[in-house]
């Protein structure tokens, strides 16, 4: 899923703005130092390196696995003008996440600054739903199975942190994130459970694929408000577990 991937590479971003090695980060991690002339494209090399192991996570650092990614449950409620949704997603299941690529990568290590841009090729993905709402004039409700495939996704992050002080130690913590998604092309079947609003979802289905473009751009800014709640929780919940002085060394 592009949101965790976007989380993965801010974490490891994190770890390696570490100097030296902290006895919380695995000896695997490969760490970065601040004066390091090319420091942003070894924050990437780190990535690239840790490649192989982020389908099954970093526990040690409570790094979720990247591929599959696995989401129990979701909830989305909005009211807009031209959409109003209430959706609770279950059993999310996406695939493609490992095939990320860092397109840029810029840091600002004095203001806890960082912008980083994320290609994902394909991603396969799988959700129980329980959706009621409307876009623009179609109005959609039932529960089933979604399968989507969706390919030359592009998120864009922009963050910023902050201190805060827990036991007496100081630890970094999300302030800001703001994203930007892309979708290249998408295709979305749907296997409908509740046969008394089967009809109307497929007429949505129907709708989404005639105006896929105009859909897509109604849809994406709750996307990417949901997107940034996920990358914060996922991003404060590992960077709780590493004190700034061992992040961040004097």
């Amino acid at each position: 899923m592009t949101v965790r991937c976007a989380a993965v590479v801010l974490i490891v971003v994190a770890l390696s703005l570490s100097e030296v090695y902290s006895r919380k980060i695995p000896s695997y991690v490969k760490l970065c130092k601040k004066n390091d002339p090319e420091f942003d494209q070894c924050v990437i090399n780190s990535v690239e390196s840790l490649r192989p192991r982020l389908n099954k996570g970093i526990p040690k650092l409570q790094v979720p696995p990247i591929d599959p990614f696995v989401l129990p449950a979701l909830e989305v409620n909005r009211d807009r003008e031209a959409i109003k949704v209430r959706a609770l997603l279950q059993n999310i299941v996406a695939y493609g996440g490992s095939g990320f690529i860092i397109n840029k990568l810029k840091t600002d290590l004095d203001n806890l600054g960082i912008e980083v841009s994320v290609t994902l090729p394909r991603i396969e993905a799988t959700a129980d739903y329980d959706v009621d709402g409307r876009i623009l004039v179609a109005p959609f409700k039932g529960k089933g199975v979604f399968m989507g495939n969706f390919t030359d996704v592009k998120v864009d992050v922009k963050g910023s942190g902050k201190t805060i002080k827990k036991n007496g130690e100081e630890y970094i913590q999300v302030k800001t994130i703001k994203t930007k998604i892309r979708v290249g092309d998408s295709s979305v079947k749907i296997n409908v459970k509740d046969d008394r609003s089967g009809v109307l979802t497929q007429s949505a289905l129907q709708f989404y694929k005639q105006n896929k473009k105009q859909v897509l751009e109604i849809v994406m800014p709750i996307v990417q408000e949901t997107a940034e709640e996920v990358i914060t929780q996922i991003s404060n919940t590992v960077l709780n577990t590493i004190p700034k002085d061992e992040l961040l060394p004097a």
